[in-house]
């Protein structure tokens, strides 16, 4: 499973830090240069950046993985249907 969440991380790694990096270059000069206001935008928003950033990378994937040793560990199916399991459903269609 863990070879599955790695995978996932590095397709979308590049896309999720390259969007970061380029918010940041256009919110930056906003955070030092704006006014009162702007300012008061700008920060949060830096900090928005990195925590989503960084959560979506090294807190998404441990939860997710607890969440399905917990759904594993009560006897309960994945929600994805195996492949098995969705053959046997469309032989069970009329």
């Amino acid at each position: 499973m863990w070879t599955l969440f790695n995978d996932s991380i590095s397709a979308t790694l590049s896309r999720t830090l390259l969007t970061s990096i380029t918010t940041v270059l256009a919110i930056v000069p906003m955070a030092i240069a704006g006014g009162a206001a702007v300012q008061s935008f700008a920060w949060p928003m830096l900090f928005g950046i990195v925590v989503g950033t960084s959560s979506s990378i090294f807190i998404a994937a441990p939860i997710l993985y607890w969440l399905s040793e917990r759904r594993t560990a009560k006897g309960l199916a994945q929600l994805k249907p195996t492949g098995e399991a969705l053959r046997a459903e469309l032989d069970a269609l009329p």
